[in-house]
């Protein structure tokens, strides 16, 4: 696993200036991270990632095919879509439509790197 996914490798907005490995408190007083400045309303255009809710995709005991997204603080149960088998040709064409032409592209790539 890729040390920078590990959960404990999360960094505050000062340590962001960092080479890995490198000597942290040598670094912060040179650092130039304006941490306490972002507005996240006005600043909207430099955000790159929503927040997204982790989200599944498997089969039902029934063989249905089930997306399903972790639950919010303000949610009793995790929301779900259930899909018959006979529904899913339909489902993908319909996402399908909704991808450009650059996004296909990444999934190509990223499906060639995986091997299949």
């Amino acid at each position: 696993m890729n040390d920078m996914f590990r959960p404990d490798a999360v960094k505050t907005a000062s340590e962001c200036t960092s080479a890995p490995g490198a000597d942290l408190a040598s670094q912060r007083d040179t650092a130039k991270v304006p941490s306490s400045d972002f507005d996240w309303r006005s600043d909207a255009d430099s955000i790159v990632c929503q927040e997204q809710p982790r989200t599944a995709v498997y089969r039902s005991p029934t063989g249905q095919v089930v997306i399903r997204q972790e639950r919010s603080w303000d949610q009793d149960e995790d929301p779900c879509l259930v899909f018959n088998e006979n529904t899913i040709t339909d489902l993908i064409r319909s996402l399908a439509d909704q991808i450009d032409e650059n996004c296909w592209h990444a999934i190509h790539d990223s499906l060639a790197g995986m091997g299949k």
